[in-house]
């Protein structure tokens, strides 16, 4: 089984955090986000200057997928209060998802001139330059990102993703280490060091490298997860150190960006998991029988995913792909929230050795489950 192609298969993804809880472990976040939401609306309607009440509302806007909400209740915002950065950041993030790659990137820009002490609209604003191919932006805005939290190892990942597109290995290098120092489960850190050495010829370095990213997949997956306040609900503060950072990856030889998240949330129903399942089975069923464009009619289809897949499966070829969906076994767990569903499946990293493999779904907008990225 080729490891790097193996892990390169999700490269064009936006890693989340799924948060359980807020502080009671029994109550989900998007539970209390869904309960709380209309009265955050409410509540900034009324107050366009609660600065908190802006965050949580930004936190459950990413929680819950309400793009569309988060995007009227901003631009309401952003008319009553123009001088305030926290409706511009949740106008760029609803843009972001809804792909308008431009008109984000203006909000973020916006945001980093009305509060250039916040480390976070840097960010965004990186990752809006990177979709729309501007590595030499997205690197000036992750560094400036970098030098207001110092310590954040999702900044770092996208400081070495950018200096990677731009080909300044020395740099890229740097900032990958510095985030795998931040956080030794910094999966894209790695990922960004296999690519890099690859480039240089550093065959030895790159395996170990990929070998490295395949441990930390399996540490995170089998990492049990803990209450967290609201604060760290994902599009809200920064994901704190040890957790897996939504940045950008790498592909061999460079690439474009991550497509974003499904847009707007579905109600959940009880069979999601076994559903989740056979569509699974019967991706690997596909590629067992050479069905090459069958098994890819089970990736999403948000974002170009599918035809980064088929890219991918291109260059592995059929009996590469097959090896490697051989060594993945069929998937024993999942945590789904809203739409979008973590997995565990097991995969045999050498004989003899097993980890857990983390797998993606979300549900499209034809209310089908499809995989995201593994």
């Amino acid at each position: 089984m080729d490891r790097k192609l193996l892990l390169s298969l999700g490269l064009a993804v936006i890693l989340g955090v799924t948060t359980r809880a807020f502080a009671d472990p029994e109550v989900s976040g998007a539970d209390l986000c869904r309960k709380n939401f209309d009265s955050y609306k409410d509540r900034l309607a009324k107050n366009p200057d609660d600065g908190q009440g802006w965050a949580e509302f930004r936190a459950c806007v990413s929680e819950l997928k309400r793009w569309n909400e988060g995007q009227e209740v901003a631009s309401i915002g952003i008319q009553q209060r123009p001088q305030r950065f926290e409706p511009h950041l949740i106008l760029g993030i609803a843009l972001l998802h809804g792909k308008e790659y431009q008109k984000a990137c203006d909000e973020f820009q916006t945001a980093t001139e009305l509060k250039p002490d916040q480390a976070q609209p840097f960010y965004y604003l990186g990752m809006a330059k990177l979709f729309l191919n501007h590595p030499a932006e997205a690197a000036e805005s992750a560094e400036k990102a970098t030098q207001l939290e110092p310590k954040n190892a999702t900044y770092e990942s996208q400081l070495a993703y950018a200096d990677f597109l731009l080909e300044d290995n020395a740099k890229s290098e740097e900032a990958a280490k510095r985030a795998i120092a931040l956080d030794p489960n910094n999966i894209a850190a790695y990922k960004v060091l296999g690519n890099l050495y690859e480039r240089e010829g550093r065959q030895a370095e790159s395996d170990q490298a990929f070998e490295n990213a395949m441990h930390a997949n399996g540490r995170t997956a089998t990492t049990p997860m803990v209450p967290r306040p609201i604060s760290s609900l994902p599009g809200m503060a920064p994901a704190p150190v040890g957790s897996q950072p939504p940045v950008p990856i790498p592909r061999s030889g460079g690439g474009a960006p991550p497509p974003v998240m499904a847009e707007s949330p579905i109600p959940e129903t009880s069979d999601a998991a076994d559903t989740i399942k056979s569509q699974w089975a019967a991706m690997r069923e596909a590629v067992a029988q050479s069905h090459m464009e069958k098994a890819l009619s089970y990736f999403s289809d948000y974002a170009d995913t599918r035809t980064l897949y088929r890219q991918s499966f291109e260059k592995l070829g059929v009996t590469r792909v097959q090896g490697m969906m051989a060594a993945l076994g069929d998937i024993e767990d999942c945590d789904v929230v809203i739409a979008v569903a973590n997995c565990k499946a097991p995969i045999s990293i050498r004989p003899g050795e097993m980890a857990d493999a983390t797998i993606r779904f979300e549900r499209n907008t034809d209310n089908v489950w499809r995989i995201r990225s593994f």
